[in-house]
């Protein structure tokens, strides 16, 4: 079998590990992956062993995506033969060019729904394809799967768990020896809750403290952050870094890890940071199944007090679940084994494989038997 992965910048930059661990994993069951990005990213996204690699122009006019598809195929086509037998999309950027390489090669169509609020769109891709091809959307987890079967596509939606390596060894997390490294993920986009966050973060940790931040830079400019660091004194004690959730060997030598926003989004640094043994701090999100308060992270804002407006979590309620986990060393190594506990009995990184690969045959035995409905 022949995958062809199509990935837009976003979510090959900051997924990459999770793409690795896929490739490598249905390697291992046959499947001849060729992982396609963006040109943008040329220099940065080199194959493995196991691995073609390509490159496309995603941006352009409408009117030139059918022959900018196909010089894509014709590149994949010329390294290798072999039919492209399923086209698997991740990063929303990508899906409408997508969509037209899978139309193209007669292949199915995967589409990975990593956030909430995204069925709207699977219609309208559903819709566009027309029967043309297969289509699964495909869920991280059982929350956007319940999503899509309310808004009517449980027919084509599959859920293949995101899953993770775990460390072999449990790690010392909150050393008395070693300054606290706190580290803080999330789109930016959700200013008010990345200010709440910084504001509890520093009425938690007294002046006296050495403990670091560190936080993405585009999640920082996103959020229009460092103003509030600038007026909470927090400018020295911050360290900005670019592409962070990219950088797993950084991040997973941390302490804790801070996630503000609540937007559905799936990301694989905090599965990561679970099975590394961090505490996890989190604004309480539905919509996210890995997120169990006490037991995979605790959750910030969980419950709201009586006629509180809805919104972010306060500052103050960030505040108290730093106290008590940051300030209290074995209460967060105690959380961070928890979550490591859970993360190796239900979020192994074979079993992700294994349930793609599921989803695959499937929709080869459904190609070759002439079947669109699955």
């Amino acid at each position: 079998m022949r995958v062809l992965f199509l990935l837009d910048e976003v979510f090959a930059t900051r997924e990459r590990p999770l793409i690795e661990r896929l490739e490598v994993g249905l390697a291992d069951e046959g499947v001849r992956v060729v992982r396609a990005v963006p040109d943008s990213l040329r220099e940065a996204q080199a194959g493995g062993f196991f691995v073609q690699t390509a490159t496309f122009t995603l941006a352009g006019m409408p009117l030139s995506r059918q022959a900018r598809v196909r010089r894509l195929l014709d590149q994949v086509s010329g390294a290798d033969d072999r039919p492209i037998d399923v086209v698997h999309v991740m990063g929303g950027a990508a899906w409408g060019f997508a969509a037209t390489a899978a139309r193209l090669a007669g292949a199915p169509l995967v589409l990975e729904v990593w956030r909430a609020g995204l069925a709207g769109r699977v219609r309208a891709v559903r819709t566009a394809l027309g029967g043309a091809s297969p289509l699964i959307a495909l869920c991280p987890d059982e929350g956007t799967h319940g999503e899509l079967g309310a808004a009517g596509l449980g027919d084509i939606a599959r859920v293949a768990p995101w899953g993770v390596h775990v460390t072999e060894r449990e790690r010392p997390a909150f050393s008395a020896d070693v300054a606290t490294s706190i580290f803080m993920v999330g789109s930016g986009r959700d200013a008010r809750a990345f200010s709440a966050c910084m504001e509890g973060l520093v009425r938690a940790i007294p002046n006296s403290s050495d403990a670091r931040v560190y936080l993405d830079a585009d999640a920082a400019r996103r959020s229009r952050l460092w103003p509030v660091l600038r007026r909470l004194n927090l400018t020295d004690r911050v360290s900005l870094i670019d592409a962070l959730e990219a950088r797993r060997e950084l991040v997973l030598v941390g302490d804790a890890l801070l996630v503000p926003e609540a937007v559905g989004e799936h990301r694989t640094i905090v599965l990561d940071a679970m099975g590394a043994g961090m505490a996890v701090l989190a604004a309480y999100d539905a919509r996210i199944a890995w997120m169990l308060d006490g037991v995979t992270a605790r959750l910030v804002g969980a419950t709201v007090p009586a006629g509180a407006p809805p919104g972010p979590a306060s500052a103050d309620a960030w505040a108290d679940a730093i106290r008590d986990l940051v300030l209290n060393p074995e209460a967060g190594r105690a959380l961070g084994r928890s979550a490591r506990v859970h993360v190796q009995e239900h979020r192994r990184a074979s079993a992700h494989v294994a349930a793609v690969m599921g989803v695959y045959s499937s929709l080869a035995g459904a190609t070759t038997a002439g079947s669109i409905g699955l």
